[in-house]
C-alpha cells in the first residue's frame, strides 16, 4: 500500500481519479483527493454529469487500483459545474 500512497501523495489535488475497489463488480469511485494519510484517502466524489456530489473515505488497502488521466476522468472534469 505504500506504493499506492507515495503515487496518489504525488498528484495535484485537481486530479480526477477513478479508484476501483472490487473486482468481481464494477464497483468505482470517480474523485478528487482531499485527505491522504498513510491508511486512507478521503475523496470529493465526482457524477457522470460532472457534478460534485459527496464525500468518500476510503482504506487503501480496499483499492484494488486506479487511473487518471484516461479519456473518461479528462472528459468529466472538462465539464465540471
Amino acid at each position: 500500500m505504500n506504493s499506492f500512497y507515495s503515487t496518489l501523495k504525488s498528484l495535484d489535488s485537481g486530479t480526477l481519479i477513478s479508484f476501483f475497489t472490487d473486482n468481481l463488480r464494477d464497483e468505482y469511485y470517480v474523485a478528487k483527493i482531499t485527505g491522504l494519510t498513510r491508511d486512507t484517502v478521503t475523496l470529493k466524489l465526482i457524477d457522470k454529469k460532472s457534478k460534485w456530489t459527496t464525500t468518500k473515505k476510503l482504506k487503501l488497502a480496499d483499492i484494488n487500483f486506479f487511473s487518471f488521466m484516461t479519456s473518461y476522468e479528462k472528459g468529466l472534469i472538462s465539464n465540471v459545474t
